[in-house]
C-alpha cells in the first residue's frame, strides 16, 4: 500500500503547480515519508514501520480502557 499510494502522491505532486493545492488525506501524505522515500529510494520490496504517540499517554496501571 505505501508503495502505491507514495507513488499516487508523487505523481499528484508533480502535476500541480502549486504544492499548497496538494490535498493530505493520508499518512503517506507528509513530507517526512516522502522524503525518505526519495533518500532511501523505497520500492515495493521494503518494509517500514509508522510509529506515533502523538497526544497518547499509556501507563500499566489505568482503570480505564477507554480512549477520549
Amino acid at each position: 500500500y505505501r508503495d502505491q499510494k507514495t507513488r499516487e502522491i508523487f505523481d499528484a505532486l508533480a502535476e500541480l503547480e502549486d504544492d499548497l493545492d496538494a490535498v493530505y488525506d493520508d499518512i503517506f501524505c507528509g513530507d517526512d515519508i516522502l522524503k525518505l522515500t526519495e533518500t532511501l529510494h523505497l520500492t515495493s520490496d521494503d518494509t517500514t514501520v509508522i510509529f506515533s504517540l502523538d497526544g497518547a499517554q499509556l501507563y500499566q496501571s489505568k482503570k480505564s480502557d477507554t480512549w477520549i
